[in-house]
């Protein structure tokens, strides 16, 4: 099923143009399953993409960031704990992810 980036742009059509998404996890970046998130970002007119937390699958890794800032999206980064809970949030796929970009660099 597409991620939570393109539910919203659908939904949102035309008035994503120019607008602010907020989302808990870095937009993905690579073809798997769906497209990369940050690509229907910059596609849909989007001008600033606010974090929650970077995305430690090795696909992703702060790629997601640098196809939105390329495009000329503006990305802002929370901390804190507002960071925190975007983590807890995404608590298993975080854990998966740290644990499998570990074992691929040993």
């Amino acid at each position: 099923m597409p991620h939570a980036e393109v539910y919203a742009l659908r939904a949102a059509g035309t008035a994503a143009r120019g607008a602010t998404a907020y989302v808990t996890l870095e937009p993905c970046n690579h073809y798997g399953r769906t497209p990369p998130c940050s690509q229907a970002l910059v596609d849909a007119g989007v001008a600033r993409v606010v974090i929650g937390c970077g995305d430690p699958n090795p696909l992703v890794a702060a790629a997601g960031i640098a196809t939105l800032q390329a495009a000329g999206i503006q990305v802002a980064l929370v901390g804190g704990a507002e960071q925190q809970q975007c983590y807890d949030t995404n608590q298993e796929f975080m854990e998966r992810m740290k644990q499998q970009a570990a074992a691929s660099s040993s």
